[in-house]
């Protein structure tokens, strides 16, 4: 068991700060970062019975069973983007599902790991009182025994441009990037994983999108790598005409793309780690991005970022299987009715952030905001729509660090 702990440690980016032993409270529960060499976590680094590697699924249904089955979440973001990863995870904890443990695994980069830990220490956690729900936060590299005893686990990872190929232009393009190298950033024995960007909230139970992801299948019988919401048909996000007429036929001397393709959105995502792991899509993925910059398509109309996951994303799986999820689980039509954005499940502003600007139905995600975690923000998140003040302060997002 030593043996496939210590492969772990290393394949997880470590932190070399030096940490002293400390505790916090959270909601009036001891909580703590480990700050000592130690074993990795329970659910890190140790093994799982083959039925539940062969059908993660079968877990959910083994309520009783002992150890509970583990939920893991991966995200990461820059520090513009700190006040809204502050409101995913108090957004997380607020419908955590009490029969499972749950794992959240948060890419940042390495001169921000301090703080943000600090920052993770300080979000409102809102569960029961239950001695089981107990939290905590773990910077990867360092563990304790007393982490195999809690139910929420926050991993902080960082890292920095060498670990991770594609985004090379600024930390909003390299964090973008992260999510084509979780095979390699998280520990093996993660099979499954839910991507969530940090301008996304959660409103229910997560355990549902998890272990189910993969029932609807876009080919049947065959193993899929990655479950996504499937757009409705629309001329925006036909991959032609998103990038352009241009640059469409660029692309199609190089890889055949129906004219008609509907690009997903690439927010909320569920992986197949194993399927990525054993067929090297990671790499496949990092050839994709390398054709895109020759070619210079790195970006398309609509879109938030200045280069893109999501072109990458869809052309690896132009001809490879995806599971199908409901809307719910990446609900982005945020001019609905309140009575239809209260049935999503994960809501994303994909656009204008909700933190920068008072967007339509902004109160939803106002509900999760830390405001004494990031005071910075506090003087800018009120302000009226896309006036002058709220737009150019995206600075006070990183709430201090």
């Amino acid at each position: 068991m030593r043996t496939v702990s210590a492969v772990c440690l290393l394949l997880l980016v470590h932190h070399s700060s030096s940490w002293t032993p400390g505790e916090v409270q959270i909601d009036g529960e001891p909580s703590g970062v480990m700050r000592s060499n130690g074993e990795p976590p329970d659910g890190h680094c140790t093994n799982r019975s083959s039925a539940t590697r062969a059908n993660p699924s079968s877990a959910k249904r083994k309520i009783g069973s002992f150890p509970p089955p583990t939920i893991y979440l991966a995200t990461a973001t820059d520090r513009h983007q700190y006040v809204g990863l502050l409101a995913l995870l108090r957004s997380l904890w607020r419908h955590v599902p009490v029969q499972n443990k749950v794992e959240l695994h948060i890419f940042v980069a390495s001169r921000d790991v301090d703080c943000a830990a600090k920052l993770m220490k300080c979000a409102e956690s809102i569960s029961p009182s239950a001695e089981e729900m107990r939290s905590g936060v773990l910077i990867a590299g360092h563990a304790d025994q007393e982490i195999n005893q809690w139910r929420r686990r926050v991993v902080l990872h960082g890292v920095s441009r060498p670990n991770v190929a594609g985004g090379r232009k600024g930390d909003e393009v390299f964090f973008n990037f992260i999510r084509f190298h979780l095979p390699r950033l998280l520990p093996p024995p993660i099979e499954r994983a839910i991507w969530l960007d940090a301008d996304t909230i959660i409103q229910g139970d997560i355990s549902e999108l998890y272990f189910d992801a993969f029932r609807q299948t876009r080919y049947q019988g065959q193993e899929a790598g990655l479950a996504v919401v499937p757009r409705r048909f629309s001329r925006h996000f036909k991959l032609r005409e998103a990038v352009g007429i241009g640059d469409f036929r660029k692309l199609r001397k190089h890889i055949y793309v129906p004219a008609d393709l509907q690009m997903f959105n690439a927010g909320v995502l569920v992986f197949n780690l194993t399927m990525w792991r054993r067929n090297k899509l990671d790499e496949k993925a990092e050839g994709l991005i390398r054709l895109l910059h020759s070619l210079n398509i790195t970006r398309f109309s609509r879109m938030s970022t200045t280069q893109s996951s999501q072109l990458p994303m869809n052309l690896l799986f132009l001809n490879r299987n995806l599971g199908f999820l409901d809307r719910k689980w990446n609900f982005m039509n945020l001019a609905a009715s309140k009575e239809e954005i209260s049935r999503g499940k994960i809501l994303h502003w994909a656009g204008i952030k909700p933190w920068i600007a008072a967007g339509r139905h902004r109160e939803w995600w106002l509900s999760y905001h830390s405001s004494h975690c990031c005071p910075a923000m506090n003087q800018f998140i009120h302000y009226p729509y896309m006036t002058p003040q709220a737009s150019m302060k995206t600075q006070a997002a990183a709430c201090g660090c």
